[in-house]
């Protein structure tokens, strides 16, 4: 049996907890993490379009401890250290530049006759100006009502080309997560003898916000909306009717 999550599992507290379904001895583990920085800012991304998430990057760098080192040791102490393998998510470091490339490689090369060649549905991350509103909006949101709606805001992502993808995040920002997430690539090298080099320079994407256009975006987003029937537009309307 081969199971495979994005991003789920990494979530669990208790990794042994899955020992019933993927009994020792049996089971070989592959973890493949980001560096810090790309890490946190796809996080915040997803928090603020899946959750109601209200912070800025910086707060939510704050207020987020990352460590991915403590993550892994959790699958460690559940099968063993001999049956983790932790890679890095980093083109240059995977087989052919691949990640379905690379786990087929370390767990059984016949695996790519069946995973291979796939076309895959993606899952944009907002950004831009949709994000910025999305987090706007949470304010007046509970969790369960901003989970309701993160599959038609990411259903937006496509009316413009700055509505998904990377946002553009500034030197001292990374410097800062550099700096919060030290102990983590120590512990990551000590203990996994996996050397993570920091990022170094801001991250190019779309400006977030980008107050210039603001306006138009929030029209071009509500049009939409209504014209696609979307909850969300009942939750843009509550928002306009307490700030209006």
């Amino acid at each position: 049996m081969c199971l495979l999550s994005s991003e789920n599992f990494h979530t669990i507290q208790d990794p042994s907890r899955v020992l019933s379904l993927c009994p020792a001895g049996e089971t070989r583990i592959v973890v493949y993490i980001r560096e810090h920085a790309a890490h946190i800012v796809s996080w915040y991304q997803q928090a603020i379009q899946s959750r109601n998430t209200a912070m800025s990057l910086d707060e939510f760098i704050e207020h987020h401890t990352l460590s991915l080192s403590g993550m892994i040791d959790g699958w460690v102490q559940a099968y063993g250290i001999e049956n983790v393998i932790v890679r890095l998510y980093e083109r240059p470091a995977l087989r052919d530049g691949d990640i379905v490339a690379d786990f087929c490689h370390l767990l059984d090369p016949r695996l790519a006759r069946n995973l291979g060649g796939q076309t895959v549905a993606s899952n944009p991350s907002i950004a831009g100006n949709l994000l910025f509103l999305k987090r706007v909006l949470n304010c007046f949101l509970t969790k369960e009502e901003s989970q309701s709606v993160a599959d038609e805001v990411a259903g937006l992502s496509g009316l413009d080309p700055t509505f998904s993808g990377k946002i553009a995040v500034g030197q001292n920002t990374i410097n800062r997560i550099k700096f919060l997430c030290r102990e983590d690539r120590a512990q990551l090298n000590e203990r996994f003898s996996l050397k993570m080099k920091p990022r170094t320079t801001p991250i190019e994407g779309t400006a977030y916000p980008d107050y210039s256009r603001l306006a138009e975006d929030l029209k071009l987003i509500r049009k939409a909306s209504r014209e696609k029937k979307f909850k969300l537009e009942s939750y843009l309307e509550r928002m306009h009717e307490v700030i209006a």
